[in-house]
């Protein structure tokens, strides 16, 4: 069975801990109150009001296999996605973010602890985060109300204690059906509730939504926003291509496909829309940082392991590969900050390295929580966030969680790939960010250096993992692997003797760079339709849903468009949860909706033990002697 994880004592105060532990035990309304009660007189590290805190609430919004070039503001040329844009136009755009995994878990696994996936023995799906400390655990700790709406996907899939991870209000939903706000809408509308609920506190709220995750079955209201879009192929890179002739190779429209995905992303857009007017209303738009990004890459075509396969149209915006993979498609996504009067707004970063492990640091340097950096990957990019364009000090490693699948490696311009069959490919992401130039045998010393530093992260990995999924690594009689989280992870620093000079392309057969126009694409203006690019016929429907007040213009990241017609070296990674079949194992939606939060309505569920709950603990009371003698120890 999944275990019940606690603090470490690194992180936090005396009362917090003891507080913890009651509110884990099945006596948990008495012994808080106990507890309450004794520590009146004690610094309140789980309770801070409004009056006198300053510090910034946290919304965090993770959307599902969305693609870096899926927004209008990162250069799609049909999306409409205003409400985003608006959040690009008042806050910072970056060009170069990456998460921490190619799948669902392993990046939201970095996202909420600052460490590596694979450096945990037992599969998160599987076991959860294992006693690792994550963001919601240091804000917890320090006053902040938490809670987390939607997509879980951390470990105790189906019904997660109220408490866990320090969350104290969890609603996991699935995906609204047939529903003309989109499939989250009910994520956010339990988003909007939990703002109104916790407003006159500092808060930090996951918004972890299914949008753009296969079925991808918008409302027609919605699909009628884009029924004269016909998809132009010059329009795209040269990777989407392939999307493309997969979807025609299934005897789907692709014209059809993409009309249904941005329906589906138009959704997302107007819930973002009324999320924003609530923090308007509420006067809370000035002190709350939005982050918004995505688990990791857009999902490819899978005809064995996809509801609707060809309306699975999200494009990377000219990068290979999609989720899955190492290439960047698979890892770089688009990522939206936005804290007004902080961060600069209207600004595109071109030029910092930004990682998934960075959000906690990050997080916690701007909430003011003391942290010891020596047990979190991640960076303290507050800087950066807050208009600095400096570079990132370490590399960033990537590898899946078993002893012998694929590695990739990222530092500055240089990204290094490993295949399990030791097949290998170095990229300079300066000039061919679309990784089609191997020059591997061109760069001796960095290659040499990139592979050291490789080869000593590699060696701090588990050398056997535990997993329930017997088509990796089973577990022996499913019993997890010890791990200790209180020993620092291994941190490998920035390699030696690797050159930022230009590779020279004359003397190597690989297709030269010359090739490759990058010229941003105009994004889209407030009237929908689109600036510099093939117009599009928007079919005008009375009953499409209200968009929300939008700015009069938005800042256009970094996108390509590729006129090439070959391939020069294809590494044929391997893409992790492929069947023996070939086929994709798909994620189960249908297990998200198991917790009976889903089904509450919009102004339940915040409490720690929802109606129904409390009979079943309120024979446990004797645990209430155990928080006593814990009391004792502490003090």
């Amino acid at each position: 069975s999944t275990p019940v994880f606690n603090y470490y004592r690194f992180a936090m105060t005396p009362s917090s801990r003891l507080l913890h532990i009651c509110r884990r035990s099945a006596s948990a309304a008495a012994a808080a109150l106990w507890v309450l009660l004794f520590l009146s007189s004690q610094p309140r590290g789980a309770v801070a009001s409004r009056d006198d805190d300053d510090r910034p609430n946290f919304i965090f919004i993770l959307t599902e296999d969305m693609g870096f070039g899926d927004l209008a503001c990162y250069g799609h040329p049909y999306a409409k996605t205003p409400n985003i844009d608006r959040l690009a136009a008042e806050g910072t755009s970056f060009v170069r973010f990456y998460v921490t995994g190619a799948t669902c878990n392993p990046s939201r696994t970095g996202l909420m602890t600052s460490r590596h996936p694979a450096s945990f023995p037992n599969y998160m799906d599987d076991f959860g985060l294992q006693n690792a400390t994550t963001i919601t655990d240091l804000l917890y700790a320090e006053g902040y109300s938490t809670g987390h709406m939607g997509k879980w996907h951390l470990g105790q899939e189906n019904d997660p204690e109220q408490g866990t991870y320090s969350i104290e209000d969890i609603r996991i939903m699935s995906r609204s059906h047939n529903d003309p706000g989109g499939k989250d809408a009910v994520i956010f509308n339990s988003s909007i509730d939990f703002i109104e609920q916790h407003k006159d506190r500092p808060f930090y709220l996951n918004i972890w939504g299914h949008v753009a995750h296969s079925p991808v079955e918008p409302h027609p209201d919605l699909v009628r926003e884009f029924c004269g879009v016909t998809v132009d192929r010059n329009d795209f890179g040269y990777w989407t291509q392939d999307k493309f002739d997969d979807v025609d190779r299934l005897g789907g429209n692709v014209d059809d496909g993409m009309r249904h995905y941005l329906a589906d992303l138009w959704g997302l857009d107007l819930q973002i829309g009324l999320l924003m007017d609530k923090l308007r209303e509420l006067d809370l738009d000035k002190n709350t940082i939005v982050v918004f990004t995505s688990d990791h890459g857009a999902a490819p075509v899978m005809e064995d392991a996809q509801s609707l396969p060809t309306r699975m149209m999200g494009v990377m915006g000219g990068l290979r590969g999609a989720k899955h993979t190492f290439y960047e498609g698979g890892i770089r996504v688009p990522y939206i900050v936005r804290y007004p009067g902080h961060v600069p707004s209207g600004k595109v970063n071109h030029l910092s390295v930004i990682s998934g492990f960075d959000l906690l640091p990050t997080i916690a340097t701007l909430a003011k929580v003391k942290y010891d950096p020596l047990f979190f990957e991640g960076e303290d990019m507050s800087d950066v966030w807050l208009g600095s364009d400096r570079a990132r000090t370490d590399p960033l490693f990537y590898s899946y969680s078993r002893t012998d699948g694929d590695r990739a490696m990222l530092y500055g311009k240089w990204k290094l790939h490993i295949s399990k069959r030791d097949k290998r490919a170095l990229y300079d992401l300066s000039v061919d960010r679309e990784e089609r130039n191997n020059v591997y045998d061109l760069v001796n010393t960095t290659r040499l250096a990139l592979e050291e530093s490789l080869h000593r992260w590699e060696e701090s990995l588990p050398k056997n993992y535990c997993r329930l999924d017997e088509r990796y690594e089973p577990c022996q009689g499913g019993i997890p692997l010890p791990y200790d989280p209180t020993i620092p992870p291994v941190k490998v620093g920035p390699p030696a003797n690797v050159t930022y000079e230009a590779v020279s392309y004359e003397s190597a057969a690989v297709l030269a760079p010359s090739s490759i126009m990058y010229t941003p694409i105009p994004t889209q203006s407030v009237d929908g339709t689109v600036r510099n690019a093939p117009s599009v016929s928007i079919c005008a429907s009375s009953r499409s849903p209200t968009i929300s007040s939008v700015p009069t213009a938005g800042p256009v990241p970094m996108v390509s468009t590729f006129n090439t017609s070959s391939d020069a070296f294809d590494l044929s990674l391997e893409e992790e949860g492929v069947e023996p079949s070939g086929g994709i194992k798909e994620e189960t939606e249908i297990a998200y909706g198991n917790n009976t939060s889903s089904q509450l309505p919009s102004s339940a569920g915040s409490s720690l033990l929802h109606e129904g709950e409390w009979s079943k603990h309120i024979g446990a009371c004797t645990s209430f002697l155990f928080c006593s003698a814990v009391l004792v120890f502490l003090y």
